[in-house]
C-alpha cells in the first residue's frame, strides 16, 4: 500500500516563481498563506496568467514556503536589479510625470524588516 503522505518533487522554473512573488506583492494579499488559500481559485486563472508572463508551463502554484525557500537562496540584489530597470523604464517613458510634486517624484519608503 503506498504512502499518502508522500508527495513528488515539482521543479519551479526562476520567472515561474519570480512573477509569483511579483503578483502577491502587487495584489498586496494580507499574507503569504492567505495566498496559498485565494489564489487557487479556478475561476482566477492564476496559474495560466504566471505561466504566460514567466513563459513556462508550470502544473501547480508554489506554496508560500517554496517562494520563502526561492527567495532565500537568490538574495535580494537580483530582485533590486529588477526594480532599477523597472523605474528607469518607467522614467524614460515619461509614464510617472503626471505625479511629480512641485516637479520632484515623492518616494514612499518601507524598511519594514531592516
Amino acid at each position: 500500500m503506498p504512502d499518502t503522505r508522500w508527495k513528488p518533487l515539482i521543479d519551479y522554473h526562476q520567472r515561474f516563481l519570480s512573477w509569483y512573488g511579483i503578483l502577491l506583492f502587487g495584489l498586496r494579499l494580507s499574507s503569504r498563506r492567505g495566498a496559498d488559500q485565494d489564489l487557487r481559485d479556478i475561476e482566477c486563472a492564476i496559474l495560466d496568467n504566471l505561466n504566460h508572463l514567466a513563459g513556462t508551463q508550470q502544473k501547480s502554484l508554489p506554496v508560500s514556503k517554496t517562494l520563502d525557500h526561492f527567495i532565500g537562496h537568490v538574495g535580494c540584489d537580483p530582485f533590486a536589479r529588477l526594480r532599477n530597470l523597472c523605474m528607469e523604464r518607467l522614467l524614460r517613458m515619461k509614464a510617472l510625470d503626471d505625479f511629480r510634486v512641485m516637479g520632484d517624484f515623492v518616494v514612499a519608503i518601507d524598511g519594514t524588516g531592516l
